[in-house]
């Protein structure tokens, strides 16, 4: 399960921005959430979080499901950093993938 509060990412020198979009989502922080590989992808397609995934992964907040053949066609990844994340036959035809300017 994953929990993860304002006083921890203040701990992890989030970013304030990232603080201010987290307290927007999760004004409670979040509690006991079971990390599937659909919430991950949902997380992915939907959340105006999303662009912090690779961030979260990299202190230990989220864990990383494989991407193996996951379909994310038409997601809308701008700004998520997927560095390192494994790819490999995941679908991501028509997705947008680029990086803010």
């Amino acid at each position: 399960m994953i929990n993860i509060n304002i006083a921890q990412l203040k701990e992890l020198n989030a970013c304030q921005q990232g603080i201010v979009k987290f307290i927007a989502e999760f004004p409670d922080g979040i509690s006991g959430l079971d990390w599937t590989r659909e919430k991950q992808k949902e997380f992915l397609l939907t959340s105006p979080l999303k662009s912090y995934f690779g961030w979260a992964v990299s202190k230990g907040l989220l864990p990383m499901w494989s991407f193996e053949a996951m379909n994310l066609e038409r997601a809308d990844l701008q700004g998520a950093d997927l560095a390192g994340l494994p790819l490999k036959w995941a679908n991501l035809k028509e997705a947008h993938l680029t990086w803010p300017i």
